[in-house]
């Protein structure tokens, strides 16, 4: 099949190398965006906690300590859940170009892709 089309293939090659390049460069700067945007109010909710702690006269013993981990791991949790779940449309996209692509060369593939609607 690939010597009959070799120019389309090197083109879905080429454009898929393009996407995957533009694609993580968008991710990153989201990324970026998105961390400003969580770690500013986790900042300033640790920073009143530390404060408040602090004048209540609360000490680093065991039970501050532990909470204080446990807390932070919430907290890291959550932040890479948030960054995972902005992840999901290109992990969706890059399996569906090759599978759209690929469908106009394999009829089977065509077939299933797009059944004929049942009258």
């Amino acid at each position: 099949m690939m010597d009959a089309e070799r120019t389309g293939y090197a083109a879905y090659v080429g454009l898929k190398i393009l996407l995957r390049l533009g694609a993580m460069v968008a991710l990153a700067i989201a990324i970026v965006i998105a961390l400003l945007a969580l770690l500013v109010p986790i900042g300033v909710v640790g920073g009143v906690a530390f404060l408040t702690a602090r004048a209540i006269g609360l000490a680093w013993n065991v039970f501050t300590i532990a909470a204080t981990v446990v807390a932070g791991g919430v907290t890291l949790v959550a932040i890479l859940y948030i960054l995972l779940l902005m992840t999901v449309p290109l992990t969706v996209f890059f399996p569906a170009y090759s599978i759209y692509f690929f469908a106009s060369r394999y009829p089977a593939l065509n077939k299933a892709l797009h059944p004929e609607a049942s009258q």
